[in-house]
């Protein structure tokens, strides 16, 4: 919608081949698409501009005035003047008949830049500023409210009057004094991000002047950026404040947002550390957990799954996926379980349609399914095939595999439908657990080690376009036939102690993994 076929090749990451197609148009003339358009992935395009204007709002509304301040001002200059219709907020990304962009905009800079959040049912206006800290002096007026913003001076006209209440930023040691209208007034002094806030109440009125006085400026606290080593003490940088209460305790996770309360001076602020937490041992460890290539002279177990089986792999979007799901309006996918509501919109919309035409090929002597490595999995060519696990009702949580044998590694065979607002989180787990009461977990994270069966939206993974995205090297994948491709893993064993049993299980909403088969590489007495 509003877009040049030309435009749509050079800014969408879902687009390929190029076809044009002629639509009439009922007011005169006519608009060329793409023959191969995906209308389906409309809400899933990169850089949707009203996404970007609420993300800047939260961080405004959360007093990050320069993170919110960077994700505005990167979106809408390009919004307003890329393309053929001046000020359209919302192209190229989003359209010129939605009202989407367009509200969030406004809304983001009068409440969130600007700090005017009113309440006027219960007769209060709070007026909370998140300017940039290297801004002077900002005004805005709209129909309602009249704002001139300066460091030390705050002047609001209300059209309605209401009850005030600022929280002005103070960026000093020492706030002497604040007037409301020349007069004195009482505030109180509260602990902000990069700065103290001063809160002052003012009876209802349609005016109001502010005045701050403060002594021994101080420079913006930004963000503090640490790397640490796993195991090392964490020393907080605070050359112009002292820590007020313990210091906060990093975790194992690899990226993590510190929040630390400080004193400077008379006043207190909230500081923020971003912290990289390295683990070189453990990460030299993970390294050598798969194998890169299948062993010579290995032997194999290929173990019975089927008694787990639950499911045909063809069928995955032939179910009615009826729960859980709100009682009311949602944007959740279809109940075939994986169309978007855009594509339930298109009469021509079908599910994929899956089949297994690739399977006879793939099979050796003893009839096991071979990956391209020679991995041979005992498979299932009729009937139930696969041990679907899911968060919908239709299949468990979970399932587990009885093993209770040794060996040295052990390759999985996996297969489903994951969406891609489920990227880059665990969607589901496999756990190994040994006969010493010790678990391994390895989490299924799209598109780093899961890739659903079949392409989304017609239109799969490029590393041309889309390798920004993706892990350098790509899991390994089998294809099984139309729309189905299945995922291969394997993972070292611990030695000499037996894999008691293997467990999936599914931890995102809207996805579907299942296990097809397992197989024992040397495996030992």
């Amino acid at each position: 919608a509003g877009m040049l076929p030309t435009e749509l090749a050079a800014r969408s990451l879902y687009y390929t081949e190029w076809g044009l197609e002629r639509e009439k148009m009922p007011y005169g003339g006519e608009r060329v698409w793409p023959s191969n358009w995906v209308p389906s992935l409309w809400s899933l395009r990169e850089m949707w501009p009203g996404d970007d204007y609420h993300l800047a709002l939260a961080y405004f509304q959360t007093g990050l005035a320069d993170d919110g301040w960077k994700v505005l001002r990167g979106t809408f200059p390009l919004m307003a003047f890329y393309g053929p219709v001046p000020g359209d907020l919302g192209y190229p990304c989003g359209g010129t008949d939605f009202n989407d962009c367009a509200s969030m905009f406004c809304r983001t800079v009068v409440e969130g830049l600007f700090g005017y959040r009113p309440d006027y049912p219960n007769g209060l206006v709070t007026i909370a500023p998140q300017l940039p800290v290297d801004w002077e002096h900002a005004a805005i007026k709209t129909p309602d409210v009249a704002l001139d913003l300066a460091r030390m001076k705050v002047s609001v006209t209300l059209t309605k009057p209401a009850a005030l209440e600022l929280r002005l930023p103070v960026r000093a040691k020492k706030l002497v004094a604040v007037t409301v209208n020349g007069a004195p007034a009482k505030w109180e002094l509260l602990p902000g991000y990069g700065c103290s806030i001063a809160k002052i109440s003012v009876p209802p009125t349609k005016s109001a002047t502010v005045e701050l006085t403060c002594e021994q400026p101080l420079p913006p606290g930004t963000a503090v950026s640490l790397e640490l080593k796993k195991g090392d003490a964490l020393k907080l940088p605070l050359p112009d404040a002292q820590l007020v209460g313990e210091a906060p305790i990093p975790s194992s996770a690899r990226y993590q947002l510190l929040e630390a309360r400080v004193q400077t001076g008379a006043t207190q602020q909230r500081r923020l550390f971003k912290v990289t937490m390295n683990d070189p041992a453990g990460e030299a460890a993970a390294a050598v957990r798969a194998f890169e290539k299948v062993p010579a002279g290995a032997k194999w177990d290929c173990l019975d799954v089927s008694p787990q089986f639950n499911g045909d792999i063809c069928t995955i979007f032939q179910q009615k996926y009826l729960s859980p799901r709100p009682a009311t309006c949602s944007l959740r996918l279809a109940t075939d379980g994986c169309s978007t509501w855009q594509q339930m919109l298109d009469p021509k919309h079908k599910a994929p349609v899956l089949d297994l035409t690739g399977v006879p090929k793939l099979l050796d002597a003893a009839q096991r399914l071979c990956t391209t490595q020679g991995v041979p999995f005992a498979f299932a060519k009729d009937g139930k095939n696969i041990a679907f696990t899911s968060l919908w009702d239709n299949w468990p949580r979970q399932v587990t595999v009885p093993v209770n044998k040794k060996a040295e590694g052990l390759w999985v065979l996996l297969c489903g439908f994951t969406p891609p607002m489920q990227g880059r989180i665990a969607n589901a787990e496999l756990r190994l657990k040994y006969a010493d009461g010790v678990t391994e977990k390895i989490e299924l994270v799209p598109p780093l080690n899961f890739w659903s069966l079949c392409p989304f939206g017609r239109v799969d993974y490029d590393y041309v376009r889309d390798g920004f995205a993706l892990p350098k090297v790509p899991p390994q994948t089998v294809q099984l036939g139309n729309n189905c491709r299945a995922i291969v893993l394997n993972q070292r064993l611990r030695p000499g102690v037996a894999l008691e049993s293997i467990t999936l299980e599914t931890l995102s909403q809207e996805v579907i993994i299942g296990l097809m088969g397992a197989t024992l590489l040397n495996p030992s007495p």
